[in-house]
Parts: C-alpha cells; structure tokens; sequence
C-alpha cells in the first residue's frame, strides 16, 4: 500500500473514547483510513476503538486504558469480534482472557503488550 504522507493526519486519542458499534458508527471505515499515520492512544480506549491497535504505527502511552469486550457469548458473535484484530492482538487479547460479555481492561504496563510505547 502506498501512502500519500501529506494526507496522513496523526490520530491523537487524548479524551476518553468508550468505542460504539463497530460498523454503524464507522469504526471499521475510521481504522482503516488510519493505517500507515501514527496513532497516539493517550487516554481509555474502549470496544471499538481498540480496532486502533491493528495499525502497525499506534503507540500508547502511560496514561491509556485499553478495554476489550464482545456484545453477546454465543460462538459466532465471539468469532465476528475475533476476526476484526490482527493473529498477534488476538493471542494478547486471548491471554488476557478473551472476548466475553465482562470488559477486560489492561493499564500500563500490560498496555504495551498491545502497542510499542510512545516515544517522549
């Protein structure tokens, strides 16, 4: 893929975003859009908005909180929600103790287990 750098604008996540429904409120179409600029997790990052973590450049810093849940615990919803992440953010998330209808939710420094930390 290339990437036209003058129309990549870095993300900065510096309010709280507690995700939403991942393909009504864009969050798939957002993520996508993102690849390739830096994304800056610096605050909670929750549901949808942990799709943020698939992008190679997303980085986290001490103040982010990640969240990972699933809508419903039937097999087929789990898989859906599965299937959204990268193989290497799933076996985390699975380490974690996978997508269930209980949020699981990491600080730092399990944070990093998920992104590379910010540069200062």
């Amino acid at each position: 893929m290339i990437i036209d750098l003058l129309a990549c604008i870095p993300l900065l996540i510096n309010a709280p975003d507690y995700g939403g429904w991942i393909v009504g409120d864009g969050y798939v179409a957002r993520t996508q859009a993102s690849m390739g600029c830096p994304v800056v997790i610096n605050s909670y990052c929750g549901s949808a908005c942990t799709l943020y973590l698939n992008n190679p450049r997303a980085c986290v810093t001490r103040r982010a909180v990640l969240a990972f849940h699933s809508l419903a615990p039937d097999a087929q919803t789990w898989l859906w929600h599965r299937s959204k992440y990268r193989p290497g953010l799933r076996r985390r998330i699975d380490a974690i103790g996978g997508f269930t209808i209980q949020i699981k939710t990491v600080g730092y420094p399990q944070t990093t287990w998920f992104a590379r930390e910010c540069r200062r």
